[in-house]
């Protein structure tokens, strides 16, 4: 049976009285002594609800027991004395704009709770029906500044959950990147790439490692870095593999009007920022997925990061794994007679995973068939002279016989045809045969490495050869 005779409870179970109880204050409106049924009201959002007696004096922690005040500071008074376990928050090193901003915080919520209460007590002597909403909004009109309900309600939120005190206010306002270095696009994209297409390889590297290749690659390019707000389209990839390549000069990347207006100087983050964002990266992998994608774009995630959970990196030797696949030419071919009828042609290529060259490729202005892989495969296995009629001098040292030759679900390539190359190629055990091997439906990523070969060969072709297909930019 519930005990009615508690001295606190009966001072409190009196209408207009206020109610801390679960971590929010109420109002009380009514009291149904028939039914034991508290009618209150939350100061913070209005809404009104019943809570049984029965359920207020449950056994429970000193932090869920009910308090009960007749004002809110009396309320507030005895949460602090009941509730000691409060600490105040050190206001000495905090900014002083956010110092000043709480106190006008402060002297909002008490001005306006103050006057809140006047004005219902006033009503009470009356006689009158005034509910708080109506007090709450007559209250704020008699600001100077006018202060909206909806301001009002997170200025109150914020008093209560910190308890009225100055400097655990002030610190509430602090930026949720406290204490992070803040970061442009160029610094953001530089650290992501690197992470990305360094990182997370297989075996892992060591994030110290990982800051040494970030060091040597800041100062490689003279502190500079490709702004993606200066791309007026898709961020060049090949531009990334200059800047990454220690092989090629840096006046070859700053001697180039295109390639130089699109680099901005950045600063190197500190060697305890990098450790503190790759953990963080390690820790929340998910995240990391939706920050990485929402800055860079899917694309880049799948080219960089995804790529890696494959069996693409643990190539040991060339011609260990090789990857084919088709692309449609960004440029028109036309009759140089009538110049009419313009085709585009269709290259096929093979890409040696070890070392990132290309193996074999073929043109054809067929879309891709057996004849494609067929010819692109033939053209990788023999030593290759056909590039000096085009006045190339450098020899082209890469041929041989695939060991695993990774292909996407194309029909073509489940063929009886090339089934059967893949396995005369061997010669009765006396060279190596080829193993097929399909790449899973609907996982782009597990091609990333000839994608990603496609992407900065497009960019090379639209700034190179005239009659390219530009991209049309977004609107």
């Amino acid at each position: 049976m519930t005990d009615l005779n508690r001295p606190w409870l009966e001072q409190g179970l009196q209408v207009g009285w206020y109610l801390d109880w679960q971590g929010h204050t109420y109002r009380i409106r009514a009291f149904d002594a028939a039914k034991l049924v508290l009618h209150v009201e939350q100061l913070i959002t209005g809404e009104v609800r019943l809570v049984a007696l029965e359920t207020l004096l449950l056994p429970g922690t000193n932090e869920s027991a009910p308090l009960f005040a007749p004002s809110l500071s009396a309320l507030e008074h005895k949460r602090r004395r009941q509730r000691p376990a409060f600490t105040s928050a050190p206001a000495d090193d905090l900014p002083v704009a956010l110092l000043q901003r709480a106190d006008r915080l402060i002297h909002l919520v008490q001005t306006v709770e103050t006057r809140v209460e006047a004005l219902l007590a006033a009503a009470r002597l009356r006689g009158d029906t005034l509910l708080r909403k109506g007090a709450l909004a007559h209250a704020l009109g008699e600001l100077g500044e006018p202060v909206s309900h909806a301001t009002y309600y997170r200025s109150l939120d914020c008093y209560r959950t910190n308890s009225g005190d100055r400097g655990r206010i002030a610190a509430s306002f602090h930026r949720r990147s406290f204490n992070q270095t803040r970061m442009n696009t160029a610094q953001q994209h530089f650290v992501d790439t690197l992470i990305l297409r360094f990182y997370a390889r297989q075996p892992p590297i060591r994030p110290s490692t990982l800051y040494k290749l970030a060091l040597a690659a800041w100062k490689r390019t003279g502190g500079q870095w490709l702004d993606p707000q200066r791309c007026p389209a898709d961020i060049p990839q090949d531009l990334v593999a200059e800047l990454l390549n220690p092989d090629i000069p840096l006046t070859h990347i700053t001697d180039a009007p295109e390639k130089r207006h699109l680099l901005t100087p950045i600063d190197l983050p500190s060697r305890s920022w990098w450790y503190a964002y790759l953990r963080w990266f390690e820790q929340q992998p998910e995240q990391g997925k939706q920050v990485m994608t929402a800055r860079h774009g899917k694309e880049m995630w799948e080219r960089e990061q995804m790529v890696f959970d494959t069996f693409v990196t643990r190539a040991a030797f060339p011609l260990h794994y090789v990857f084919a696949d088709h692309w449609l030419l960004d440029v028109f071919v036309v009759d140089e007679a009538t110049r009419s009828q313009p085709v585009r042609l269709w290259l096929t290529v093979l890409l040696d995973a070890y070392s990132r060259c290309v193996l074999g490729m073929t043109l054809l202005p067929e879309a891709p068939c057996i004849e494609s892989i067929q010819q692109a495969l033939q053209h990788a296995l023999w030593p290759k002279t056909s590039h000096r009629s085009f006045g190339l001098e450098q020899d082209w040292v890469c041929y041989g016989i695939p060991q695993q030759l990774s292909l996407d679900n194309a029909w073509a390539h489940h063929s009886h045809s090339l089934e059967n190359l893949a396995r005369v190629l061997g010669q009765g055990g006396e060279y190596t045969s080829i193993d097929l091997l399909f790449r899973p439906p609907y996982k782009g990523r597990y091609g990333a490495l000839v994608e990603r070969f496609f992407g900065n060969l497009s960019q090379r072709v639209k700034q190179h050869l005239p009659g390219a297909i530009q991209s049309v930019p977004s609107p």
